[in-house]
């Protein structure tokens, strides 16, 4: 069996741990030379066998050895170096349809997707070479193309953060060669008068989306276009790309984390799988559906290789939970600042219920769980005040010198055995133990701030936005986690977020929030789930039903006969 050994470079510190894994190596012991020191540590896989004595033994945590599947035959597509990343396989872009690219973070998406863009040079040879190793298929004949340059690519890059770097002064003179019918459809005329730097994330996401799809090319790449966009604003990005791909007849190939947006954008789907950050294999190319369905089962029939320990599995039935005990109530709400304003229904919250609260960006959930949590009071209406809030904000900050180590170990459950597995473990936070609060990448310190909020000695957690930035497998992770803590402890939940599966999933009720983005809110429930989705889809304007397998509710595509017959019905969303 072929194994790789991966050095994590950042975290190798051979001169502070006197180079301990050179030590124990039982090959090293034996005379001859598996691992090597120089600057840093260095690892010959032909020579390890795989004992895991030195994974074990570093301090650091700097060392990971993976088996690879035995059906991989062939040479990595690309390496990052050598005890670095490596990618195998292509995904294939296809003639007039939408490619999705489906996997966890650190199995290579955006690698693949910087490849088939021409943007990063795989380090398998020359791109002729490298087309004769896809001969045969759609890859070949998008690398031949990509090696004489006769295809133009358009490329939208996952790091949107970057742009107003790139660019400064007025937003009209990045978008200037923006058609006026892809400005209409992503209703951005009334940014033409602002400065980029004071753009919010959903907005800076359509602008790139935009400026993307106005280049004159002949594929179109675009990276994780659902990122900062609330519900509806996903459902407008997923209905321009696709149609932009139907009317243009180009090709697309996305990157995404979000299923309901792989429902309504792709004709199909790869799915990427390995080990995190040591390598990635892009699967056969399949039906999104089909794509979807083996992705939440973890089993890839077609490739005969199990991707996951366990199935993601839906519940089949509404929650069917009551309880008499109320734990928090409050009166209609009402709060004004100078260009907004707040009113909500009288509510609350009982022992061991989640209470899902959606709607539109700039409507005013974050100020009412700044409400519930005391840090902002109201105008108007009273709040029972004689529980614990826990809360996790919508943009966690990285002003801390501190270790996540020391911010984590102040968590009443921090000792806890299903805390370390279903918190530390379930959100991949043990390599991060040691890492500065300060020194953390937006992802990373989002998982930090929820895990904090998960062990803090609280009857209710309210959190914001807690599936912004990390991937389907690590939204399910922690979408068990809320549910597990919630029995576990007996408390209740309120969250707030933007993907439709993952609210779907964790909550029992639903808080449903209308009104005029930036102008006023109105928030109304809390609605049994049935009720207060099917309210919230048709505000939107679609229609979900489940899928007959995998049991997750599906986005029906817009116009389509099952979308219409729901329409009818008023039966927005599924039984």
């Amino acid at each position: 069996m072929k194994r790789l050994a991966i050095i994590d470079k950042e975290r190798c510190k051979p001169e502070k741990c006197g180079s301990v894994c050179r030590k124990v190596c039982p090959i090293n012991r034996s005379g001859e030379d598996c691992i090597i020191i120089e600057k840093k540590a260095a690892i010959e896989e032909d020579l390890c066998i795989g004992c895991g004595i030195c994974v074990k033994k570093c301090p650091f945590m700097a060392i990971a050895v993976v088996n690879l599947p035995e059906e991989l035959k062939e040479e990595p597509v690309h390496s990052y170096g050598k005890n670095a990343f490596r990618l195998y396989r292509l995904p294939a872009p296809l003639p007039e349809k939408v490619v999705g690219l489906l996997g966890p973070n650190g199995v290579g998406k955006s690698t693949a997707l910087k490849i088939i863009a021409g943007k990063l040079k795989p380090s398998a040879g020359e791109w002729e070479e490298l087309a004769k190793k896809f001969r045969g298929t759609e890859v070949q004949n998008h690398l031949e193309k990509v090696a004489k340059n006769e295809i133009v690519i358009s490329f939208k890059p996952q790091d949107i953060g970057k742009i107003p770097e790139m660019y400064k002064g007025c937003a009209k003179k990045l978008l200037s060669n923006v058609p006026e019918t892809i400005m209409s459809s992503f209703n951005l005329g009334h940014l033409t008068g602002r400065n980029i730097s004071t753009l919010s994330g959903g907005e800076l996401q359509r602008v790139a989306i935009a400026v993307c799809l106005s280049k004159e090319a002949d594929l179109y790449c675009i990276d994780e276009p659902g990122s900062f966009n609330d519900i509806e604003q996903r459902v407008l990005v997923s209905r321009i790309i696709r149609k932009f791909a139907e009317e243009s007849k180009k090709s697309v190939i996305v990157v995404e984390h979000d299923l309901a947006m792989l429902d309504m954008l792709c004709d199909n789907i790869h799915i990427l799988y390995g080990s995190p950050g040591a390598y990635g294999v892009v699967s056969g190319i399949k039906s999104t559906r089909k794509a979807v369905n083996a992705y939440l089962e973890g089993y890839l029939s077609e490739e005969n290789v199990r991707i996951r320990k366990s199935a993601i599995i839906f519940p089949e039935a509404l929650s069917s939970y009551e309880t008499s005990e109320q734990l928090l109530a409050f009166e209609s709400l009402s709060k004004k600042f100078e260009h907004f304003s707040l009113v909500t229904d009288a509510g609350g919250i009982k022992r061991k219920e989640v209470i899902g609260v959606v709607g539109a960006n700039a409507l005013g959930k974050t100020t009412f769980l700044k409400m519930l949590s005391g840090l902002i009071k109201p105008d108007k209406g009273a709040i029972n005040t004689g529980v614990k809030i826990a809360y996790k904000p919508q943009y966690p900050k990285a002003e801390s010198d501190s270790t996540v180590m020391d911010v984590l170990s102040k968590s009443s459950d921090y000792g806890e055995d299903w805390y370390k597995r279903g918190v530390i473990l379930g959100l991949g936070l043990q390599k991060l133990l040691d890492r500065a609060i300060r020194t953390l990448s937006g992802g990373e310190l989002q998982r930090v701030a929820i895990a904090t909020c998960l062990g803090q000695d609280a009857d209710i957690l309210a959190m914001d936005e807690p599936s912004a930035y990390i991937d389907v497998e690590t939204r399910w992770e922690l979408a068990r986690s809320i549910k597990n803590i919630v029995n576990i402890k007996n408390i209740s939940a309120f969250i707030v977020d933007h993907d439709i599966q993952f609210i779907d999933f964790v909550s029992d009720k639903i808080f449903l929030f209308g009104g005029e983005p930036s102008k006023n809110g109105y928030a109304t429930g809390p609605l049994g789930k049935k009720d207060g989705m099917n309210a919230f889809l048709k505000d939107i304007g679609i229609t979900c039903r489940r899928d007959p397998q995998s049991k997750r509710p599906r986005i029906n595509k817009p116009g389509s006969r099952k979308d219409a017959e729901q329409k009818a019905e008023e039966k927005y969303y599924y039984e």
